[in-house]
């Protein structure tokens, strides 16, 4: 359903002035790309439904203080980020070998993509990069992203030292980072 953005500031103005159906329209035509950007954050779709569901509620509530001549996704958006920073602060690992400052980066660096709308392009060229890589280091990358390993099993596991596969993670990192510069705009 492709919708006008006249059609859309007119369900959110009438949002504003207390139709339920107009907000609920405008949540259909936005939950699927609010909830995807937080499943790929959590990895949890659980987790992301339920932060969904916080950021509707928490438009709902805000939804008078929304000014209807601004683009309506990335407001929500916004919000969702900010429940995102609150649910990772929560649910922060146990910080080994001086992975805080690399996290502290990349949050900083997805809040300036996600502020300049880049994203998309950030993830094509992020999915293309990682293609690139060696078997081996795509099953790292894997292990610890998407698994939740921590890198003590996984060096456990490949019968190497942690500090090893510790700098070959950060090895694996620098070159996913130098090739996404290198495809997008940033």
């Amino acid at each position: 359903m492709s919708m006008s953005d006249i059609e859309e500031r007119e369900l959110i103005e009438a949002a504003q002035k207390g139709d339920i159906a107009a907000f609920g329209n405008l949540i259909r035509l936005h939950h699927i790309a609010i909830r995807s950007y937080l499943i790929v954050r959590t990895n949890n779709a659980h987790d992301a439904e339920d932060l969904a569901q916080d950021t509707i509620v928490i438009a709902f509530k805000k939804i008078g203080e929304f000014d209807s001549e601004k683009a309506f996704r990335p407001w929500l958006r916004g919000i969702a980020f900010k429940l995102l920073a609150n649910y990772r602060k929560k649910h922060r690992p146990t910080y080994v070998g001086g992975n805080r400052e690399l996290d502290e980066l990349v949050n900083h660096t997805i809040e300036e993509i996600r502020k300049t709308g880049g994203e998309a392009e950030m993830i094509e060229a992020l999915q293309s990069c990682f293609k690139t890589l060696g078997v081996e280091a795509r099953s790292l990358i894997s292990d610890y992203y998407e698994q939740g390993r921590s890198v003590l099993e996984i060096s456990v596991d490949l019968g190497r030292k942690r500090s090893a596969v510790a700098m070959q993670l950060h090895r694996i990192r620098l070159s996913l980072k130098m090739c996404i510069q290198g495809r997008s705009r940033l």
